[in-house]
């Protein structure tokens, strides 16, 4: 996506690329990875998460890493 100018800065933190770790590169070898539709394949992931990650009310502040989250099997919503 080429996103305009002055949205560049605030959705730089979006377009980030993290280090993968050990549980993340687990979860990505488990997705399918055959052709289909876009939408088709996001609610096929987005259920492969619900499968994979229990959501939970944290009452601390910040937010996990991916990794974490798939180390832990619990994530809530930021």
């Amino acid at each position: 996506f080429d996103y305009p100018p002055e949205l560049r800065e605030d959705l730089q933190i979006y377009r980030r690329l993290d280090p993968t770790g050990p549980h993340m590169t687990a979860f990505l070898e488990t997705v399918p990875k055959d052709r289909q539709r876009t939408v088709d394949f996001i609610v096929g992931l987005n259920a492969k998460v619900s499968q994979t990650v229990n959501y939970v009310i944290r009452m601390e502040p910040g937010v996990q890493t991916p990794e974490e989250t798939f180390e832990k099997g619990t994530g809530s919503c930021r």
